[in-house]
């Protein structure tokens, strides 16, 4: 959850974000889906930091039921993987169609810098688990 919040909330989404705006003015009757997405980016950022504080909270012998956990998490889950398919199935197409290289490359300027602490720089610290897991493609040890 902490990679979730520090790395797609506050780095990539703004990233997709900036994108959609630049291509608003040309996408014509596809503009919904970009804002759509972006009302999607702030609801995630609420779901996550919700989902994060229940874990926590369970884990600091908190209660809740196992039943509204789950609920929590898959509802997550499921609006994470809507999202994602969304994205990929329609706005980066429609992204690649409308955006110039200079606006790519503009857009790219103006983003303060940030990397990914799993794929570009790993922190084998604080995501050690996450890391290992990923690199053992996906199995549990």
């Amino acid at each position: 959850m902490e990679y979730i919040e520090t790395f797609a909330d506050q780095g990539h989404h703004p990233l997709e974000e900036r994108l959609f705006q630049a291509a608003l003015d040309r996408a014509g009757e596809r503009r919904e889906l970009l804002e759509r997405l972006t009302r999607q980016h702030q609801d995630l950022v609420q779901l996550t930091r919700r989902f994060r504080l229940s874990l926590e909270n369970i884990l600091q012998d908190g209660m809740m039921t196992r039943a509204e956990l789950e609920t929590q998490g898959r509802e997550y889950i499921a609006l994470q993987r809507q999202h994602i398919d969304l994205e990929e199935s329609e706005a980066f197409p429609l992204l690649e169609e409308l955006l110039t290289e200079e606006e790519w490359a503009r857009v790219a300027r103006e983003m303060p810098g940030r990397t990914d602490p799993v794929f570009e720089t790993p922190d084998q610290v604080r995501f050690h688990n996450l890391v290992s897991y990923l690199a053992a493609g996906g199995e549990r040890d």
